[in-house]
């Protein structure tokens, strides 16, 4: 097989993105809900081999499938420095299609996904400059990872 171990590390995913979004917040002390959707367009790319087979070079265009996402969430101010927030994103992503010069596009069976993921997590402020976020997410589709636990530590200059 031409699929084997890569001699390097890959940096994305191979081709152009366009991620055009929209998000949003409202309050109601002392709930905050957010959300967002998003759309990722992925540009169509040529690449000089697609051959799962070895020693055999087969030039071919790549069509990674597009994809949408969602999310949905609350968060409660426990006082002025504590808050604790819960929510669920999923990200649907359509089958890739390949084709060879000429050829008709064939779907790679299985290549879609729908990675849906609930999470909890607080947030806690040690002063007006910075603060800590912890977040552990689950996953409900198979595609999800079956937990994330983040931990980020902003500072505002």
């Amino acid at each position: 097989s031409n699929l084997i171990v890569p001699t390097k590390l890959p940096t994305g995913n191979g081709v152009w993105t366009l991620n055009p979004g929209l998000s949003f917040v409202a309050t109601s002390d002392p709930a905050i809900f957010f959300g967002s959707v998003s759309y990722y367009y992925n540009f169509n790319k040529n690449f000089p081999d697609i051959s799962t087979t070895m020693d055999q070079i087969q030039p071919g265009e790549v069509a990674l499938g597009n994809a949408f996402q969602y999310s949905l969430g609350v968060a409660f101010a426990l006082n002025d420095r504590l808050s604790l927030s819960t929510s669920f994103a999923d990200r649907i992503q359509s089958d890739t299609q390949i084709r060879t010069p000429g050829g008709p596009w064939t779907t790679l069976v299985g290549s879609g996904a729908n990675v849906a993921i609930a999470n909890v997590g607080m947030t806690y402020a040690f002063n007006s400059k910075t603060s800590l976020i912890m977040n552990l997410g689950a996953g409900i589709t198979s595609s999800a990872p079956s937990f994330q636990l983040t931990a980020t530590i902003p500072y505002n200059f």
